[in-house]
């Protein structure tokens, strides 16, 4: 297999920051650009080796960044199993939204907006996307704040912070007078301080 070339190995960063290692509200990042090609049977558990060590915090970003399209699918495979901790899970919707292959958004909006998907996965999904995505997902993310699930108007909340444009700050205004759980309302207050006026 080739070597990656400098700017995906110099965008390993990159992939760390947007897969959750950092602390602070980050504008939208572009994500990372790979090469969509298909593996054979056999390279195929190496690879899905190579995905659980990210996912893990163990591994290397870049033979899974330049799997491109073939780790997605092991991504996607870990996002959808229980049998899978909820960590990987966690961490693998995050890796897909650092992906630069075709439909990787698309793939982020579906999880967000499955009803039917654990609240943590669209709470992750949420944040994915808005760090891919930027403002324009905000009509789609500012909708999770009315969600029934708690955990899943939390990433909405975290995702409008990520956005952080004056529509994403009133939009997160609008909800904390209506949110009627106090840890949500708090963790809300909280993000909007975070916030530029």
């Amino acid at each position: 297999m080739p070597l990656p070339s400098r700017s995906v190995v110099a965008s390993v960063g990159l992939l760390w920051a947007m897969a959750g290692c950092a602390q602070t509200p980050r504008a939208p990042a572009a994500a990372l650009e790979v090469p969509t090609r298909s593996l054979a049977a056999e390279e195929q558990q190496p690879l899905r080796q190579q995905v659980v060590a990210l996912l893990d915090r163990r591994g290397e970003a870049a033979p899974v960044v330049a799997a491109g399209e073939a780790a997605v699918v092991i991504l996607e495979q870990v996002i959808h199993s229980p049998a899978e901790p909820t960590t990987r899970r966690t961490r693998a919707v995050e890796v897909l939204g650092t992906m630069r292959v075709p439909g990787a958004e698309a793939r982020l909006r579906a999880l967000v907006e499955a009803p039917g998907t654990a609240g943590f996965l669209r709470r992750a999904a949420a944040v994915a996307l808005a760090h891919r995505a930027g403002a324009q997902a905000l009509t789609e993310l500012a909708a999770l704040l009315e969600d029934p699930s708690a955990e899943v108007r939390l990433g909405g909340a975290r995702a409008l912070v990520v956005i952080a444009t004056p529509e994403a700050r009133a939009a997160l205004e609008r909800r904390l007078s209506r949110e009627p759980e106090q840890p949500v309302r708090e963790a809300m207050q909280h993000h909007l301080t975070r916030m530029n006026p």
